[in-house]
């Protein structure tokens, strides 16, 4: 895709890898703090014992990174799009250049 210029669009996307790993944790770290929920049960022989109860919630930073997720692709998609319409375009005149010089050629034969 960039061919001779690939060496900023895999440095950006090694340091995207880098922060990613930083950011997520920070994302995270709010959501899976330990939340003890703690209960008295009695039971029938008259005890109390507490019950500890953990409850990450983890559904909220995966939605959020599956929508960053999801945007980054609709922006590669933006770019990649008018790219390959590029690409077709360059075909499309090779080949009319072949076709005028394979006709120049056969006529002068």
């Amino acid at each position: 895709m960039w061919s001779v210029n690939a060496a900023a669009p895999l440095n950006s996307v090694h340091l995207g890898y880098g922060l990613g790993a930083v950011f997520t944790n920070l994302l995270v770290r709010p959501f899976i703090a330990q939340k003890v929920l703690s209960i008295n049960v009695t039971n029938n022989q008259g005890l109390n014992s507490t019950l500890s109860m953990v409850n990450p919630n983890i559904v909220i930073p995966y939605s959020i990174t599956a929508i960053l997720c999801f945007l980054i692709a609709v922006g590669h998609l933006f770019f990649y799009v008018p790219e390959l319409r590029n690409r077709r375009q360059k075909l499309q005149v090779q080949q009319v250049i072949i076709n005028q010089r394979e006709t120049i050629d056969n006529v002068s034969i």
